[in-house]
């Protein structure tokens, strides 16, 4: 597009993008009377699992003709400046779009040294005060001190003792009084203290997370109100799905509330703002990967892939690399995925992790992301400050990599707030006393925002209608987007040799058509909150199956049949019998369906054999030994299963037979 010919146009949007990080820090320079600043206001939020695009609208006046500065304030300092983008409407041509993060040291500001300034001051006067106390103290002893040397060195008459009695109570009221006094004062100092530093603390938190403007140079030939249109994109916020699942009878239709997990800490709180979830990832390379030429030569060495982990949970701690402080409201994600969680107040943290997964993501605003193998159950993590360079205004950390510096606009996801105490939590426990499981609707009743769902050829959208205010403050925000009933059929599974309990198992066919994406579900079956469980959609299957957790209504018992359990020599052989009885009684008021899985032993040695004498007309895996009865149970109906099999091995060889 000719900028120039824009001028003689009545209506003109010009849109410029910020391609290089040079542009961000070149200031136009303009008369100063030509200046002019403005507060753009955020009208909307689409959501990706990592960061957020905001949209944005303000106005400003132009009253003089040639070139104008506008500084757009209220951006957030924490925008990727190669995302911005500003479009106008008016009758004026945008010459420069600059993003400019006021990002700095709060330590060196006047109005800091100040406040810092008092706080030492009443710091100071503690001191000074706990001082007079010890001197009091010291006082107090040397009183009672020669008290008691008076006394043993010397005979006194009674007016003299009477007067020594007077003159040490007087002296040591004085003390004590002096000495109420000095702590009275010590308390109320630190209060002013305590007030003092949480000021401090305010301040310097303002201004490490506000302040971010954008520079805008247009040219006018006449006084007009310009109107501008700006987009930007940010690390420090995102979403992640979860479900509430709840199971009232088995041969009805499963019932789920969708929910949006919601947090940010962008600087800037977001009022009444309308809000989309999306599942895209907007700034993953989307060409295909080609494959090079796979050389093979004498002491050729290849890059091995990242052992799958058996850990199926996994705790841990995120602390500051260099202060060891607990990190409150860091991000923990399993990488590729948007399974996470936040950490507590004490920076602790516990997640599950899916099967095939092994890595984890460590974010924290204002310090360097991390990845971590998952290698234990329990992981130590800390996590290396970003350093500001306040000439550039960039944040970058202290270390450098092959001469360049780790990639710091990914300085995600502290996990924010909102205001809505209702759908309040932190770290996976709701804020409101009132709140603390969801509440099931009545027939015709709902408080579940409208959503419309847009999919798209890569990606699904929860536009949710309702407008929200989501504050910056450290705190998830859960949004209910969506209602429903699924059609499935249940069976229950049991694996008696690892443990006596029955799993209900879900089976929905036709999935797809729901939306769903991958999260953690609270489980309810007829009205009890049974556990958590993961909704795993990786399943290249055409009906996915969802465990819901134990049903204590069924019991399950394997009990061992001592009088056909024998161990007998036979010429240089050993043979060990081992007989079981598994044994399922449904408490239920409907039929049920029951898979009871158990295993014959797999010899992998030709001097021992395995023969199976009885397995009660179990399905058999001959290949890993694994056995499957299929049951049907009606209500109160017990039923039972019988395995039996011995072992065949060399007397003199030792083997742990079960």
């Amino acid at each position: 597009m000719n900028l120039k010919s824009t001028r003689m146009k009545t209506y003109c949007i010009l849109f410029i993008t910020l391609f290089t990080a040079k542009a961000v820090f070149s200031a136009p320079v303009v008369p100063d009377n030509k200046e002019i600043s403005t507060e753009a206001k955020i009208l909307s939020a689409t959501l990706f699992f990592s960061g957020v695009q905001l949209q944005n609208e303000c106005s400003a006046g132009i009253t003089a003709t040639g070139k104008t500065l506008v500084k757009i304030k209220n951006i957030s300092s924490y925008a990727d400046e190669k995302s911005v983008q500003v479009s106008g409407e008016g009758k004026f041509t945008i010459l420069s779009v600059n993003y400019k993060s006021s990002t700095g040291k709060p330590e060196d500001t006047e109005a800091y040294k100040k406040m810092e300034k008092e706080s030492k001051a009443i710091e100071d006067k503690i001191k000074e005060e706990k001082t007079w106390i010890q001197i009091l103290h010291q006082r107090e002893s040397f009183y009672d001190a020669n008290v008691s040397v008076t006394g043993k060195s010397q005979v006194i008459s009674i007016e003299q003792l009477k007067a020594l009695g007077d003159m040490y109570a007087k002296n040591i009221e004085t003390i004590k009084f002096a000495i109420t006094e000095k702590a009275k004062k010590i308390d109320d100092l630190e209060e002013e203290l305590k007030k003092a530093n949480e000021k401090l603390n305010d301040f310097k938190n303002a201004q490490l997370t506000s302040g971010g403007e954008i520079w805008v140079l247009l040219s006018t030939t006449a006084p007009l109100t310009a109107k501008f249109h700006i987009s930007y994109f940010t690390y420090n916020a995102g979403w992640y799905p979860s479900y509430d699942i709840r199971v009232n009878k088995l041969n009805e239709p499963m019932s789920f509330i969708y929910k949006a997990n919601i947090y940010q800490n962008s600087g800037l709180d977001w009022k009444n703002i309308s809000i989309k979830c999306s599942n895209a990832t907007p700034f993953q390379q989307g060409d295909m990967p080609q494959l090079n030429p796979y050389y093979l030569n004498y002491g050729s060495s290849y890059e091995p892939t990242a052992a799958v982990t058996a850990v199926k949970q996994v705790s841990g701690m995120v602390r500051d690399e260099r202060t060891s402080e607990a990190l409150p409201g860091a991000t923990v994600l399993v990488k590729g995925t948007n399974f996470g969680t936040v950490t507590g107040s004490d920076g602790q943290f516990r997640l599950n992790v899916p099967a095939g997964e092994s890595k984890l993501e460590f974010h924290y605003v204002g310090y360097v992301s991390t990845d971590r193998n998952v290698m234990d159950s329990y992981m130590d993590i800390t996590l290396q400050p970003l350093r500001v360079d306040v000439d550039k205004e960039v944040l970058y950390p202290d270390i450098t990599v092959a001469g360049n510096t780790h990639e710091v606009t990914r300085l995600i996801k502290q996990v924010p707030g909102v205001t809505d105490s209702k759908k309040m939590f932190f770290s996976g426990k709701r804020k409101s006393s009132g709140y603390t499981n969801p509440r099931f609707l009545d027939d015709g009743e709902s408080d579940i925002p409208e959503v419309a769902t847009q999919v798209a050829a890569t990606s699904i959208d929860f536009e949710i209608k309702e407008p929200y205010t989501v504050k910056s403050d450290g705190a998830i925000m859960t949004v209910d987007i969506k209602e429903g009933e699924v059609v499935a059929s249940f069976e229950y599974h049991t694996t008696p040799k690892l443990e006596a309990s029955a799993f209900l198992i879900a089976r929905i066919p036709d999935w797809e058509k729901y939306n769903l994406l991958e999260g953690d579900a609270n489980l309810y079956i007829e009205n009890t909150f049974v556990g958590k469980s993961t909704l795993d959609i990786s399943q290249m299957k055409d009906t996915l199956s969802i465990s819901l957790g134990r049903d204590k209504n069924v019991v399950i018992k394997r009990e061992k049949i001592k009088e056909t359990t024998q161990k007998q020599l036979l010429g240089s052989n050993r043979i060990v019998t081992r007989s079981w009885k598994i044994s399922a009684r449904s408490n239920k008021n409907t039929a049920i369906q029951l898979y009871i899985h158990d295993q014959l032993p797999v010899s992998e040695n030709k001097d021992i054999t395995v023969e199976k004498i009885d397995i009660s007309g179990a399905k058999e895996n001959t290949e890993k030994g694994n056995l499957e009865w299929k049951l049907e149970l009606q209500p109160n109906e017990t039923k039972e299963v019988s395995l039996k099999y011995s072992v065949k091995y060399p007397k003199n060889s030792v083997i742990e037979v079960y």
